[in-house]
């Protein structure tokens, strides 16, 4: 019985250890915006720096609010926010299209395999060698709440954003051809493939952001306000 005591003991210390280890190592807020590809704009006299700008959001969050930091930041850069895309020599479009968050435990493997650890030894100790199967279950819920008591006062949270990004700039030599390709499915075991060429005046570009926040304990607010301003560095840079 002694023995058993001492594991659950040794148990909780380790999962201590960990949670302090993590607490050094994470307590700075840490945010790491990555493009999929680069843009490159054409440089235009100020008098041309017009931009229509329109954000969308598809990931149901509705706090990580872009469409008013990116005015307020083109603004900022000298250039003229219009809402008539006609006015406009550049274009920026964008749609959230994920917004997660992930919380891991001290020991990286999460609450709940902590409390499963120590529920096993907790349920073999309670047990004392009758009725194992029984009060190893029973264990194991005061395990996972231990676990969680444990290892919950410091949890390594990170917060992801995926935006879809398309920057256009109107094309000065005439229109611009750009070929599509789409298969479509018609009923059961039917597909369609068809190409289709459009011109437009807008030379256009399409990338990626993922922009990612991580810090011990983290909450929603602090993350989506982090993330906002390291989305907004990245994109006043392509301009």
């Amino acid at each position: 019985m002694f023995k058993k005591l001492l594991l659950v003991v040794l148990a909780l210390g380790m999962a201590s250890c960990a949670s302090n280890k993590l607490a050094t190592e994470k307590k700075e807020l840490r945010v790491d915006t990555r493009m999929s590809h680069s843009i490159f704009l054409e440089p235009v006299d100020p008098e041309q720096q017009i931009i229509y700008v329109k954000v969308k959001n598809s990931s149901g969050n509705k706090d990580l609010r872009l469409q008013r930091a990116i005015v307020g930041e083109m603004t900022y850069l000298g250039y003229q926010v219009t809402n008539a895309p006609s006015k406009a020599n550049f274009m920026l479009q964008a749609n959230i299209r994920n917004y997660t968050s992930t919380a891991k435990a001290p020991d990286g493997s999460g609450e709940t395999i902590v409390g499963a650890v120590l529920g096993g030894v907790l349920g073999s100790a309670i047990g004392d060698g009758k009725g194992q199967e029984i009060a190893t279950a029973l264990g194991a819920v005061a395990g996972g709440a231990a676990g969680q008591k444990f290892s919950g006062r410091n949890l390594d949270v990170e917060y992801t954003a995926l935006v879809d990004l398309v920057i256009a700039e109107r094309s000065n030599n005439g229109l611009v051809d750009y070929r599509n390709r789409q298969n479509l499915t018609q009923g059961e075991g039917t597909s369609v493939s068809a190409n289709f060429t459009n011109q437009s005046q807008w030379k256009k570009y399409r990338t990626k952001l993922v922009s990612k926040a991580t810090k011990i304990n983290l909450t929603e607010q602090e993350a989506t306000q982090a993330i906002v301003n390291d989305i907004i560095n990245s994109l006043s840079g392509l301009f």
